[in-house]
């Protein structure tokens, strides 16, 4: 679940932003990211793995690994 999980996360920053070569650790505000498409990502996310994913960690977790660890913890917690 975990690499899956981090793979999706990874591949919808790139999807929704347009940039292929975004790495894992790369910020999607710093990267010209807005509101609107955080918004868009996380609904491709929730789908993709899912499970409902606060809006707000989106904006407190920036790059993909972060949101794809904050995803993978609480879908632990949560089975």
């Amino acid at each position: 679940m975990n690499t899956d999980v981090h793979s999706v996360t990874l591949s919808v920053y790139r999807e929704v932003l347009g940039r292929p070569e975004i790495a894992p650790d790369e910020d999607f505000f710093d990267l010209g990211g807005d509101s609107m498409q955080a918004i868009e990502a996380v609904s491709i996310i929730e789908e993709a793995v899912g499970e409902k994913i606060p809006v707000a960690w989106f904006f407190t977790y920036r790059t993909a690994a972060e949101l794809a660890d904050m995803i993978t913890g609480s879908v632990s917690q949560s089975r």
